[in-house]
This record gives C-alpha cells, sequence and structure tokens, in this order.
C-alpha cells in the first residue's frame, strides 16, 4: 500500500494543528497497516489466512464491522465482489507477466477452494471460521476507500472543508477553499465531476494488460468464472462510482468492470440506485 496520498485542509491551520493532524493521519495508516493488510504477516488479516479450516477466529471490533460491510458488497453484487480470489490472482498475474497461461487443473483448484461461501462470519459473536485451510482474504478491493474514509473523518476534525485522495479515491466534505466545489477528472467520462460531501472511486484496466495467445487480458478477475478479463469480451475500460462512502464506491467501480456490456453496467447501477459513470470506448 505504498502509495502517495493528497489532503487539502480548506483553512490555515497554526503548526500545532499541523503536527497533531500529521499524527492522526498517520495513526490512520498503521491501523490500516496492522488490521488489514495482507502484505504485512504481522497483521489482523495475515493472521487469519495463516489459521486453519475449522478454527474459530475471534475478530477485532475494526476488522468485524469491515468484514461485516463486505459481505454486505458480496449480496450487492451478486458474488461479483469476492475478496477471497487473491491467491487465484496471484497465480494469473504471475503467468500473464510472462506471456503465458497457467495450467488449467491447477487454476481450477485454486478457483475451488476460493469463495466468500466458504466463509463463516459470525458478527453478534466476532468470530470468523474458514471452511478450507487454503482460503485467504485480500481486502485491497475496498480498503484503499476505507482509508480514505477514516482519513477524511479525521480531517474534518480540524476543518469540515477537506478534501482526501489516495491511490486515486477520492473524498471531500464541504467546498474548495476559493468557495466553489470540489472538482475532480475522470478516465470514465469526458466531463468534469463536480462533488459535495461525497466520495469518488475509479476502476480501469488501461495500465494492466497482456498479449498472451491473441488474447488481450486484464489485472481485473471475473469471479464467476475464476478467469481474468479478456478485453474481447469485456469492453469497460474505466467506471467510475459515486458514493458517499469511499469504500462502498471503490468496491463496486471494480464490481462494474466485470460486466460483459456497458448497458448491463448501467442497468445494474440502476437497479441498486448508484450514480456511476463508465466507459467502453464505443462513442
Amino acid at each position: 500500500m505504498t502509495m502517495p496520498y493528497r489532503i487539502v485542509i480548506g483553512k490555515h491551520l497554526s503548526y500545532q494543528e499541523t503536527e497533531q493532524l500529521k499524527k492522526e493521519i498517520n495513526a490512520v495508516f498503521h491501523v490500516i497497516d496492522t488490521v488489514y493488510n495482507n502484505w504485512n504477516r504481522e497483521s489482523e488479516l495475515s493472521k487469519i489466512n495463516r489459521t486453519p479450516a475449522g478454527v474459530a477466529i475471534p475478530l477485532s471490533k475494526k476488522l468485524c464491522n469491515f468484514l461485516e460491510m463486505v459481505d454486505n458488497f458480496y449480496r450487492i453484487s451478486g458474488g461479483r465482489f469476492d475478496p477471497t480470489l487473491g491467491p487465484l490472482k496471484t497465480l494469473w498475474l504471475l503467468h500473464l507477466k510472462q506471456h503465458s497461461i497457467p495450467n488449467e487443473q491447477v487454476w481450477k483448484s485454486y478457483y475451488e477452494h476460493s469463495g466468500w461461501k466458504y466463509i463463516d462470519l459470525d458478527i453478534d459473536n466476532q468470530i470468523l471460521t474458514k471452511k478450507h485451510s487454503d482460503l485467504q482474504l485480500d481486502l485491497c478491493g475496498a480498503v484503499k476507500g476505507f482509508a480514505v474514509d477514516c482519513l477524511l473523518e479525521t480531517c474534518q476534525s480540524f476543518c469540515f472543508n477537506s478534501y482526501v485522495e489516495w491511490g486515486g479515491e477520492i473524498k471531500i466534505s464541504g467546498c474548495h477553499p476559493s468557495g466553489r466545489p470540489w472538482r475532480i477528472a475522470s478516465s470514465a467520462t469526458s466531463e468534469i465531476i463536480e462533488l459535495k460531501n461525497t466520495a469518488a472511486a475509479t476502476s480501469g484496466n488501461y495500465h494492466q494488460q497482456w498479449f498472451v495467445d491473441g488474447k488481450i487480458y486484464t489485472h481485473i478477475l471475473d469471479p464467476h468464472t475464476g478467469k481474468p478479463l479478456e478485453l474481447h469480451n469485456y469492453p469497460i475500460v474505466s467506471a467510475t462510482v459515486i458514493h458517499p462512502s469511499c469504500a462502498f464506491a471503490d468496491a463496486m467501480a471494480t464490481v462494474l468492470m466485470t460486466f460483459s456490456t456497458k448497458t448491463e453496467a448501467l442497468a445494474w447501477a440502476k437497479e441498486n440506485h448508484i450514480t456511476v459513470f463508465i466507459n467502453d470506448n464505443a462513442s
């Protein structure tokens, strides 16, 4: 998660306020790293990933609340958002970067041992139990947006007019220091998007593509097939979601990429009352 972030506060802060804000920002990132980061071997999430099947794992309140949110994302998306596909994605990317395809029996074995349905989450007692020992959780599909939610909440205690961006995920409150609305550009639309007390997250496939055996593959997996999106069958190149929760926007932006047509994606978004911008390079 070593990527730059940008924070704009809509007023001048004293030296003491600035130093306090820095401390609180670092505290947010510390929690993200020690609770939700599967790349940190000592994080709470990594310890869950190392725990065998059938063991009741006590969860911190923070992680339990987040996983409850993830469960909601899974249900809303009809399984298109699934944070258990990390090992399968790693396998595919390892091969795609070498311009090859993994052995079908191997990747299907990974796929068969993945799936949110193999997670037993007891919210009331804050306990998680895995049904497969090989099951691994990777929360990167929503945790960046969640971090932005937390960072903005921190900034608001110093000034309501605040802007936070981390890795392309954005959340704002109030207005720009000049008095105008906050404005952002997105690869999903030629329009300039004005935001007020909301978040925006964008997912795209234009940065990571590989040509293998006459097909162009991207880094995004379709949870319904266990395979990376092939550009010919998944023409959406970029999707932006506007929502009060940046975690929600983050997750749903990736979900939109897994639809086979822009029309289908827009219909799903409308059905779920989600504001979206989608680019399929068709116009």
